[in-house]
């Protein structure tokens, strides 16, 4: 498979049931995979019309989340995507973020780091706490 961008479908309580047909995996090589990532995450919490009930609970997988939230943390890393990108950055989207990043190779990365969960059942709340927790301790470890 080609770098991918995961997105799950949490079914609004944080836990994903009914296996492969509630994970959906968008190849960035492929076209208009910036198109299907920006509507995946217009059905997500991340989208402004959330709010006025239009979430679909189609999350993005736990280590995106992660990885995102340490970019936009990063000023110097959102300057240099939107740069790259040629993008101002006030104006830059985490659909542009996460489209730019699986393009340069790190989907690859989060993919071997995934942990290994059960296709039928995933705590996606716990899987971020997890994910970040990790990131944590590896920050203080330094």
């Amino acid at each position: 498979m080609g770098k991918t961008v995961d997105f799950i479908n949490t079914n609004g309580n944080g836990r994903v049931e009914g296996g492969e047909n509630r994970i959906i995996k968008i190849d960035v090589t492929k076209p208009y995979a910036d198109t299907k990532i920006l509507a995946y995450l217009e059905k997500s919490s991340r989208s402004l019309n959330a709010s006025h009930g239009q979430n679909f609970h189609w999350e993005l997988a736990p280590e995106w989340i992660v990885l995102l939230d340490d970019i936009r943390d990063n000023p110097a890393k959102v300057t240099d995507i939107a740069e790259k990108l040629k993008i101002p950055v006030d104006v830059l989207t985490d659909g542009q973020i996460i489209v730019y990043i699986a393009s340069v190779g790190r989907a690859k990365e989060l993919s071997k780091a995934k942990r290994r969960v059960s296709k039928d059942e995933l705590d996606y709340f716990a899987e971020i706490a997890r994910l970040r927790e990790k990131k944590s301790k590896k920050s203080t470890d330094k």
